[in-house]
């Protein structure tokens, strides 16, 4: 007999981000600790959860700020405190290039980069993130999910 054949919808929507600004992981395998080197951008709920997109943004607190030309990587976990590993408990979803931009600016607006996710998480998993090089002065990397829990 076939198992749910109905479908299912988010019951409450789920805005969740993080700031990277001072914390960088050069390893692109998910080796990391969970909270440290690897930011927390999403929580599934105890149901778990549906995440549409995930959306890089630069930002800075001084005008005129240039960010730092990095990699910002992207990684589903079970593991949600703590030391991961690799292939076993994390694993790598999107990496993309996040260009050097001069965010504040007055006269030019920044840019951000929109990944298209459109998968379920399981309870409590998480969606993780980091950045191939430290963000330079006053300047970071907002990192912003938009989903929803079952």
């Amino acid at each position: 007999m076939a198992a749910n054949t109905q479908p299912i919808y988010s019951l409450t929507p789920k805005i969740s981000g993080t700031e990277i600004t001072t914390t960088n992981n050069t390893i692109s395998d998910g080796t990391g600790s969970v909270g440290s080197s690897l930011a927390v951008v999403y929580s599934a709920g105890t149901n778990g959860s549906y995440v549409s997109v995930i959306r890089w943004s630069p930002v800075a607190t001084a005008a005129g700020t240039n960010t730092t030309a990095t990699v910002g990587r992207l990684f589903i976990t079970s593991v949600t405190s703590g030391t991961t590993s690799p292939g076993t408990n994390i694993w790598l979803f999107a990496e993309y290039t996040l260009a050097l931009q001069s965010a504040d600016s007055s006269s030019a607006a920044t840019y951000f980069i929109e990944i298209p996710v459109y998968k379920a998480l399981p309870a409590n998993w998480l969606i993780v993130a980091s950045l191939h090089a430290v963000a330079a002065n006053n300047t970071g990397w907002q990192v912003v999910a938009y989903g929803g829990d079952y």
